[in-house]
């Protein structure tokens, strides 16, 4: 996120200063980033970044990361809730079932069989189309 359009900036605390250079120095200036292989990044790191999104500020919820790391990091977090902003606006599918047969003309609900019987088309007469 940029800091250019956000009020993340507003929402830290007082001494935010602070707190970044505990977590800094807990962390040893080592990036704390877990990777999938279970193992850490360790490059040098110069950001503070909160492990579960929000504004809980509490030292067991901060950790120091690269920049690269945390790029990452917030980029799938972006991500994420781009994609569920997008599956919650989209709207609702009709069920399958609800569907109108291409053939028949009649609701197919996919219980039972009860399809209307093909009707030969007035233009072909008794011809009938390969595909039916």
């Amino acid at each position: 996120m940029g800091w250019a359009n956000s009020d993340r900036r507003d929402r830290l605390p007082p001494n935010w200063q602070g707190l970044r250079l505990v977590v800094l120095r807990r962390d040893g200036y080592r990036c704390q980033a877990v990777f999938s292989t279970g193992g850490r990044c360790g490059a040098p790191a110069n950001q503070v970044d909160h492990i579960v999104a929000g504004d809980d500020h509490r030292l067991a919820n901060l950790q120091a990361l690269c920049a690269f790391c945390h790029a990452r990091k917030s980029s799938a977090e972006g991500h994420a809730a781009r994609s569920a902003r997008a599956t919650r606006n989209r709207p609702a599918e009709e069920h399958p079932g609800a569907a109108r047969s291409v053939f028949s003309g009649e609701y197919v609900t996919g219980k039972g069989t009860s399809v209307r019987a093909r009707q030969p088309c007035p233009a072909l007469g008794s011809l009938s189309p390969l595909w039916l």
